[in-house]
């Protein structure tokens, strides 16, 4: 079902806080982009909060388990196969630099 007219622009309006003027000037297709990147935004505005939330609570619950605490979110899984080992080298490469800035002895 299309959205009407007034549906549009009250999403426009209220929600992108654009003007009616700038509204009244967009294209159907340029709207369509803007409203594609706005929505975006927002779902990475979500994602953030979430991520936060998970964070906040895996350091509440750690003291209180014997295993690591991991909370997955949906978008976890949709990572590529390769990334977690790409954290790992990157995370090793930041000690070694802190290490070598601070100069302390390298971890055995």
């Amino acid at each position: 079902m299309k959205p009407t007219i007034g549906e549009l622009l009250g999403f426009a309006l209220g929600r992108m806080g654009m003007s009616l003027a700038d509204f009244r000037r967009l294209t159907p297709s340029d709207f369509e982009e803007a409203a594609k990147a706005y929505l975006e935004g927002q779902s990475l505005k979500e994602r953030g909060a979430w991520e936060r939330a998970r964070m906040v609570a895996m350091y509440a619950a750690q003291p209180h388990c014997r295993k690591r605490v991991t909370i997955p979110l949906p978008w976890d899984k949709n990572r590529p196969q390769g990334e977690e080992k790409r954290g790992r080298e990157a995370r090793a490469e930041a000690e070694r630099r802190f290490r070598e800035l601070t100069w302390q002895k390298p971890k055995d």
